[in-house]
């Protein structure tokens, strides 16, 4: 599956559709941000429901991450 990445307020948001038993998509959220020295990684826990497709899977995560980082950046 293709992988989404964008930058927001300096995280990397990477969102990939995951393919699921039933046929459908499961949504994969990876958030990087990259400090001088190190580079943080968080894989987040998005949501147990799946999508019909893989472009809106890939949304979910985005959108997802986007409140992530807003919460906790």
């Amino acid at each position: 599956m293709q992988e989404y990445c964008e930058i927001y307020k300096g995280y990397k948001l990477i969102c990939a559709p995951v393919d699921s038993p039933d046929g459908k998509f499961r949504t994969k959220l990876v958030i990087e941000k990259d400090k001088r020295s190190s580079l943080e990684v968080f894989e987040v826990s998005v949501s147990p429901h799946t999508c019909a497709i893989a472009e809106e899977a890939a949304n979910v995560a985005r959108v997802a991450g986007r409140m992530w980082v807003d919460d906790n950046g």
